[in-house]
């Protein structure tokens, strides 16, 4: 096997900061804010800038020079309304980082208006935060100008983006994290190019049941013909994903009729359709309106029958 060094990507973090639109909301000062909070964050020089409440705005098309915050800052249109719905923004803005600048670090802030007002959560972000290896958690900027840092569960925290590296992967370049974080294997586009080619098959085989896993928790659409493809590629990788297990056989009766099992397992959802119910021939519609005329005919002139 030949092992290749990997290096850290050269790309710098961009700030993507997220305000507070609810009802009541100030956007006094918001400028300083945002400067505040990118000067904590070492390298940092663009920023992305969203307005939330229980919808968001997004005024960047891509991160802008930090210079022009007081620009950025006038082109918010978002109406200050409602509650602050925070998970769903975060999960919005970790969205735009995998469509739009998935091979660079991202800071994810929140600037709040009121420390006090509950904010409605979701039980899903941490799970779909796994996902982005770039991010570990976010910036939290209070009412009152208080800094701390969060991760997915809302628990303090002290990590922040670290150095990655490009990877190719089953023909996908992915982003890893080597700061000691968890490995997480991500899908880019095509066009960023670059990495290292993994030579070892095995683990080639392996991050592409993963990468097969990733893409059926992401997008629900489809999820059961996928199941089958990643239950293929994890077997034929030698490796376990959520969604497949080894199981010890000990003769070739008991392999086959595992294998039953696992067919019958996977097309379990075939056998909850409702089945439809074929259309009745055309002689059949004739032969019924003709009898419909013969007794219409026979009824009495009654005007009580019209």
């Amino acid at each position: 096997m030949r092992e290749q060094q990997a290096q850290p990507t050269a790309a710098t973090p961009y700030l993507h900061v997220i305000v507070d639109a609810s009802a009541g909301g100030n956007l006094t000062g918001l400028a300083a804010r945002v400067r505040s909070l990118a000067e904590s964050v070492p390298g940092v020089r663009e920023v992305v800038l969203s307005a939330a409440n229980f919808e968001m705005e997004t005024v960047t098309a891509a991160p802008m020079p930090l210079a022009q915050i007081e620009t950025v800052v006038r082109q918010i249109r978002l109406p200050r309304r409602g509650g602050f719905c925070r998970d769903r923004a975060l999960k919005c803005a970790l969205a735009w980082h995998a469509t739009q600048a998935p091979t660079r670090p991202v800071v994810l802030a929140v600037i709040r208006n009121d420390d006090q007002h509950a904010m409605v959560a979701d039980e899903d972000l941490a799970s779909y935060a796994l996902w982005q290896p770039a991010v570990q958690g976010y910036l939290e900027y209070g009412s009152g100008g208080a800094m701390r840092v969060l991760d997915f569960q809302h628990q303090p925290t002290t990590k922040l983006p670290g150095a990655l590296t490009a990877l190719q992967v089953d023909g996908k370049a992915v982003l890893v994290p080597l700061d000691g974080a968890e490995a997480c294997l991500v899908p880019l586009p095509p066009a960023t190019g670059g990495g290292v080619e993994i030579t070892n098959e095995r683990y080639r085989q392996a991050a592409a049941a993963w990468l097969r896993y990733a893409n059926w928790l992401q997008q629900p659409a489809g999820r059961e013909d996928a199941r089958g493809r990643i239950v293929q590629a994890s077997r034929t990788a030698h490796t376990l994903t959520p969604l497949t297990a080894f199981i010890v056989v000990e003769n070739s009766a008991q392999w086959r009729m595992l294998e039953e099992k696992e067919k019958q397992k996977l097309g379990s959802q075939d056998q909850l359709e409702i089945q439809k119910a074929p259309e009745p021939a055309t002689w059949l519609l004739l032969a019924g309106f003709t009898a419909w005329l013969l007794w219409r005919r026979r009824m009495p002139r009654d005007p009580a029958w019209l």
